[in-house]
């Protein structure tokens, strides 16, 4: 059974029963048996890329494997359990929440422990955030920086889109951007969360429980609710759910750390990527975020040139892991060649591993600290807006040349889809992007200078960035409930307007999803968690 080009399974699977295929890829069979054949309708075929969307389902959310599986396929039999496994394991976050929450008796607690901040967003004014005479003042009058508020917003559309297979402007297009574009995130993650530890000088048990208590409460009820409608959507369709034992994984924020699990079931057998496949990103920031305070109390004071060589340093580490990984299945399989061996890190398979990843988000954090102790007169240099635009300009030719590069090869998922080089650049690259978006933001968080910045910046595009991670986490439900939708009817013979939107539909559903998942749960979590921490909950 095999995918052609156009991502629709080749005629081989004509003569197949199709109640013998498990999963997301009966749901493409179906779709493809019932198109209209090519000879008739080729240039409504293309157009309309339902094709490629089916595609999705059996490339980037499930694939099951024939075969008997390993001892981590078969530890949960049934789905019943799986998911009351999985409604446990949700039950205990919000026990540890509560627990961590607990207020000190007669004291209070600083603002900066009881303000979570979404990856990759600058800290926000939050209406509910205390403000305490004790607590010493931020870096900056200002943190909010909408110039990567605004990033953050496309790169996350750029990511669902190349999941979903939509077409994009050639300069976003390819797997090369996808992929290397969550080094943004993870580096912001560890800006952001540095930033928001400023207001104390050291952490120690009683000040991370409320901080810990907040990261919990910020991450768990989105994560929690995206993985329970994904389980009920892909029962009702008859999807695989295979390995059972991701999905009380993912509810606990573990798959990175247990990404090299053994699995035959899983997409491209890679652990990280069962269950929901986009949970990994959830564990490393969760993980990363509850770490974050030793690293702060371990960070270089003061000292410009030191807290340089300690991020060259991370990032060169960074960079040298990932040559295995390249050499090794790297990401998803864009690397087949496994011959070499990493004797080293014989526990981590993919570059969705949380130590790999927690690199990056240090990264983003020394780069916070250099922000910080940089002189003045460097930061309010009208420069820095024109840096930050010539690094996407690098990184829009940096995709553009793997573009490049990948036309030249026949097979995409050759032994080497794109030079190794390309990735570590953009490890170097993404502090300098953020560093310069900071440096360059006024105390309205729009940048001093440059144009690519300040476009980022516009208020309509900005202020979607607080839902941009619960679209994130909730485009697996919305593809699998618009692929039904689009599996019930001959949509061939639409206008083109109509099959624009119906391609983009997956889009939009996983952003209705994050707003209405932001304002009727996760919002009130958030408050209730805050309110109990500074002991009002008795009140």
């Amino acid at each position: 059974m095999t995918l052609n080009n156009a991502g629709v399974l080749s005629s081989d699977v004509q003569g197949v029963d199709v109640s013998d295929m498990p999963g997301c890829i009966l749901l493409q069979t179906r779709m493809s048996l019932q198109a209209t054949p090519a000879s008739q309708h080729t240039q409504e075929s293309t157009s309309l890329s339902l094709s490629l969307q089916a595609r999705t389902l059996a490339t980037q959310l499930i694939i099951p494997a024939k075969g008997q599986g390993t001892f981590v396929d078969n530890s949960i039999k049934s789905d019943c359990a799986a998911f009351v496994l999985m409604s446990l394991a949700v039950l205990v976050v919000a026990v540890v929440v509560f627990v961590l929450s607990t207020p000190e008796p007669g004291k209070l607690v600083s603002a900066s422990q009881t303000t979570a901040e979404p990856p990759g967003a600058a800290p926000s004014n939050n209406p509910v955030e205390p403000k305490l005479a004790s607590a010493s003042p931020p870096a900056r009058p200002n943190n909010v920086i909408l110039a990567l508020d605004g990033m953050r917003v496309l790169l996350i559309i750029n990511v669902i889109c190349s999941h979903f297979a939509i077409p994009r402007f050639p300069l976003f297009e390819g797997d090369w951007v996808q992929h290397n574009g969550m080094i943004f995130f993870t580096t912001l993650s560890g800006f952001v969360r540095f930033m928001s530890l400023k207001k104390l000088d050291t952490y120690d048990l009683k000040t991370w429980k409320p901080y810990a208590a907040n990261v919990l409460a910020r991450f768990g009820p989105g994560n929690s609710m995206a993985l329970i409608l994904f389980f009920l959507v892909s029962c009702k369709l008859g999807l695989s759910r295979a390995p059972r034992v991701a999905w009380p994984v993912e509810a606990l924020f573990l798959s990175s750390a247990l990404e090299a699990l053994p699995t035959q079931y899983a997409l491209f057998e890679h652990f990280c990527l069962a269950g929901n496949p986009v949970c990994w990103f959830t564990s490393v920031v969760v993980m990363g975020s509850l770490l974050m305070p030793l690293f702060y109390n371990l960070r270089p004071q003061q000292k410009t040139m030191q807290i340089m060589g300690v991020l060259a340093a991370v990032i060169s580490l960074r960079a040298l892991l990932g040559y295995p990984l390249n050499h090794c299945g790297f990401g998803l399989h864009l690397y087949q060649d496994c011959s070499f061996h990493n004797p080293l890190l014989p526990l981590i398979k993919t570059d969705d591993n949380v130590v790999v990843r927690l690199l990056e988000i240090v990264a983003g954090a020394l780069t916070a600290q250099l922000a910080t102790t940089m002189p003045p007169s460097l930061l309010q240099s009208q420069g820095w807006g024109w840096v930050f635009d010539g690094v996407i300009c690098i990184v829009l030719l940096l995709n553009v040349y793997v573009a490049r590069q990948q036309s030249l090869i026949d097979n995409a998922f050759s032994s080497k889809a794109y030079p190794l080089w390309t990735a570590q650049c953009m490890l170097v690259l993404m502090p300098i992007l953020i560093f310069a978006a900071f440096a360059a933001a006024q105390n309205d968080g729009s940048p001093s200078s440059g144009l690519l910045g300040r476009c980022l910046a516009y208020k309509p595009l900005s202020s979607m960035a607080k839902y941009s991670f619960g679209a994130y986490i909730y485009q697996s439900p919305a593809a699998c409930i618009m692929m039904w939708i689009l599996s019930q009817g001959d949509h061939y013979h639409a206008s083109g307007l109509i099959r624009t939107l119906m391609e983009w539909a997956p889009v939009s559903l996983s952003w209705l999803f994050a707003v209405a998942s932001e304002h009727l749960l996760e919002k009130h979590i958030r408050i209730a968690v805050q309110k109990r921490i500074r002991g009002e909950a008795a009140q």
